[in-house]
């Protein structure tokens, strides 16, 4: 808040001399010493020596908006949240024409000390009137943000855009996180609400991987598994992601056996990728490809073993009547996802280690030993987004 301060300060002293009636009369070169020293004393934070030199010069000066919001500042360092209000209102009242600057300074110690609508309210006052400051913006969106007011911040991103008041990465990520909120209310009231919300989304948006795995994510979610599959295979023909490739695995429609030839396309460029291997894996499951599943998932353990890979082995080890195997894998995933370690956690289920790039490419004609029943495993659960 200082830097308000100052530039305050300086637009003063810049005025012409005409206007410059306030450096004289009843003020005098000793006042003016007082309000420096007490700018000098708020910049060290020795918050009861600002507020009093500070509230001195607002006495003796005939414009005290500068001393009167220092004056808040030091309090609000003190923790006294009356004295701060006291001499906010001191300044509007002191010092007409000057609501934006008050506002502005109002709203930063509000949230500085974490009242954040009552922020709100003061930033949505100064937008009212000064709707394109970029000050106001600039305070309003992260606020917002914080809030998860996503119809809000909506409204605001495009006098974000037109008054340039984020870099353009950040812009993106701000309309990233919007659309994501958005999206998430949607899909509670249903398909058809989730559709038209991604109906709104621009069409330079909707390309976005972050944002399409979350779309396709609430998608597989609500049942819709076939569309969520037709626009994610649309989106890894124009690039690839592996983002997106791993909810391709969720995304189970009516042909597996099509989808699963579709997506091993991707192993001549990424043989090695998890999440890749991870999808083929989960495919293979969907197709009753027990074995194939299991050199997959095994594959995928082996390059990196996250908790999700380690429950789909683990259960189709469990179905397998492989219990020790299984066992051994649930406690690795355990592992991986609280941080415990375990000295049996080097080695892979059941002591194999993960086949080569070659085998995992072709299909085992013999299936694991297993109960005389086929396995019958639940459908994995959709991942958040991110």
């Amino acid at each position: 808040m200082l830097h308000l301060l100052l530039r305050l300060l300086a637009g003063l002293l810049a005025t012409p001399r005409r206007l410059r009636g306030w450096r004289r009369g009843r003020e005098t070169r000793g006042a003016y010493q007082t309000l420096l020293e007490g700018l000098k004393a708020l910049e060290e934070r020795a918050w009861g020596p600002a507020e009093k030199r500070l509230g001195r010069a607002a006495a003796e000066l005939e414009v005290p908006l500068v001393p009167w919001l220092g004056a808040a500042r030091a309090a609000h360092g003190r923790g006294d949240v009356v004295a701060r209000d006291g001499y906010l209102e001191l300044a509007s009242r002191e010092a007409p024409g000057a609501e934006l600057a008050v506002g502005l300074a109002r709203a930063e110690l509000q949230l500085a000390d974490g009242e954040r609508e009552a922020a709100r309210a003061t930033l949505e006052g100064l937008l009212a009137a000064e709707p394109r400051n970029r000050q106001v913006l600039g305070l309003l969106a992260p606020l917002y943000r914080d809030l998860a007011d996503w119809p809000a911040l909506w409204k605001l991103l495009a006098p974000l855009r037109k008054e340039g008041v984020v870099a353009p990465a950040e812009l993106e990520d701000l309309e990233d996180a919007t659309c994501l909120g958005l999206l998430a209310q949607a899909a509670t009231g249903g398909q058809a609400a989730l559709q038209e919300q991604w109906d709104r989304i621009p069409r330079a948006a909707q390309a976005r991987p972050r944002l399409v795995a979350a779309f396709c994510d609430h998608l597989i979610a609500a049942g819709a598994q076939e569309q969520a599959e037709a626009l994610l295979r649309k989106a890894l023909q124009r690039d690839w992601d592996r983002l997106l490739i791993e909810r391709y695995g969720l995304a189970v429609g009516r042909d597996p056996a099509t989808q699963l030839a579709w997506a091993e396309r991707f192993l001549g460029d990424h043989p090695d990728d998890p999440k890749l291997l991870l999808t083929l894996g989960r495919l293979c499951l969907a197709n009753r490809l027990w074995g194939k599943a299991r050199t997959y998932l095994e594959a995928s353990l082996g390059a990196d073993p996250r908790p999700e890979v380690c429950q789909e082995l683990g259960r189709l080890l469990e179905e397998l009547g492989e219990a020790e195997a299984a066992l051994a894998c649930y406690r690795r995933g355990l592992t991986r996802a609280t941080g415990i370690a375990r000295n049996d956690d080097a080695k892979p289920p059941g002591g194999r280690r993960p086949q080569s790039d070659a085998s995992v490419v072709t299909e085992g004609a013999a299936t694991p030993k297993r109960r005389n029943r086929s396995p019958r495993l639940p459908q994995p659960r959709s991942l958040p987004a991110g």
